[in-house]
């Protein structure tokens, strides 16, 4: 989890735990629990997100029936099923827009969670009172109908609400098992068979909303888990540039302090060559000058890489003179091979210029 998000998460749960009256230092939470708490909290999101298709799909469901079979129904029975359908509906809008409102975070969840599970049971219940108040006996196409709208209530209910199975169990079963007792309470056996099929029914949907569930939550898991990889490898890149913004600082500052004592070594290397030295003093001080020379390119070369990680230098590809690296070379490393009886010999080398640009390989080996 993003360290923002923990941090926020952790504060919401504290609050929560003052309300109640305890101690919120003595709360202890592992990332695994916090995951737990964010995925909760996702699926309560879902389910208010299909709240409103849910109560209105049981209005209009409802209504498509009473039109149907009010003929055949008792005026108060109809009306007063009906009246309660639309109450429930009218409360669990009203319940859905609250939440909208309030936009809870992970740690307030658990409330939400209860009252939408409480309004899907209060659904279900009206459904399951509809087999005592308008399911007429003797006709068995508005049975019928009553119960197709039962099973597509129920079918859709497992496909809105399985990433909140509490939720589909509280509707689901209380719709289904009072049609599905009185139909095998029945004398006639094909009410009796139907009955048997709709009970069979509750543990199929019931199996396909749990392994739809399943995925659901998965789902969700993974969603958090490649957030906060991603945030994670954000974060890691930030350091990266910030140290590497700091090495680049370090390099130019310290290139600046250290060609300062080799600013003054070569005037003091141009004063001494103004006095009169013997031959093998001057091919000393050209030593010594050619190394102070080499030392500021190392220099320069450093605030160079410092400027070009810091983007400030456009990268250039062009053939260049390797003769003058290996002069340096030369003059860096000829005397300490001189000295250990080594001889270092350098091929010159040159760079075509020209549409080709193609150089000759410049060559040093020590003998």
């Amino acid at each position: 989890m993003h360290a923002d998000d923990l941090q926020r998460l952790l504060h919401e749960l504290r609050l929560q735990a003052q309300s109640r009256g305890v101690d919120p230092r003595t709360l202890s939470y592992s990332r695994e629990q916090m995951n737990d708490l964010r995925v909760r909290a996702e699926q309560v999101r879902t389910q208010y997100a299909s709240m409103p298709t849910s109560f209105l799909g049981s209005v209009f469901s409802a209504t498509l029936y009473v039109v149907a079979a009010h003929d055949v129904l008792d005026g108060w029975r109809w009306m007063l099923w009906w009246g309660l359908m639309l109450a429930q509906a009218a409360a669990r809008g009203l319940l859905w827009r609250a939440f909208r409102r309030a936009q809870p975070g992970p740690a307030q969840m658990r409330p939400w969670g209860r009252r939408a599970i409480a309004g899907s049971a209060a659904s279900g219940c009206i459904w399951g009172l509809g087999a005592v108040l308008v399911f007429p006996h003797g006709h068995i196409e508005y049975e019928l109908l009553f119960m197709f709208l039962i099973a597509s209530m129920g079918s859709i209910s497992a496909i809105a609400s399985a990433s909140f199975l509490p939720a589909f169990y509280a509707y689901t079963f209380p719709t289904v098992l009072p049609i599905a007792l009185q139909l095998i309470a029945r004398d006639e056996t094909l009410l009796q068979v139907m009955g048997v099929i709709a009970l069979g029914y509750l543990p199929v949907i019931s199996r396909f909303a749990h392994n739809l569930g399943d995925a659901v939550v998965e789902s969700f898991r993974l969603r958090f888990e490649n957030l906060d990889l991603l945030r994670e490898v954000t974060a890691r890149k930030e350091q990266a540039e910030d140290a590497n913004r700091e090495k680049s600082m370090f390099l130019a500052a310290a290139s600046h302090d250290l060609r300062q004592p080799l600013h003054a070594l070569a005037l003091q290397a141009h004063v001494l060559g103004q006095t009169a030295l013997t031959p093998p003093q001057r091919a000393s001080l050209g030593s010594i000058e050619a190394s102070v020379e080499a030392m500021t390119g190392l220099f320069d070369a450093l605030l160079d890489v410092s400027r070009l990680d810091a983007g400030v230098v456009p990268v250039r590809n062009q053939p260049v003179s390797m003769q003058s690296v290996f002069d340096q070379l030369e003059a860096a490393f000829g005397s300490a091979a001189r000295a250990k009886n080594l001889a270092l010999r350098l091929r010159p080398t040159r760079y075509v210029e020209g549409h080709h640009n193609f150089a000759r390989k410049p060559s040093a080996f020590i003998a």
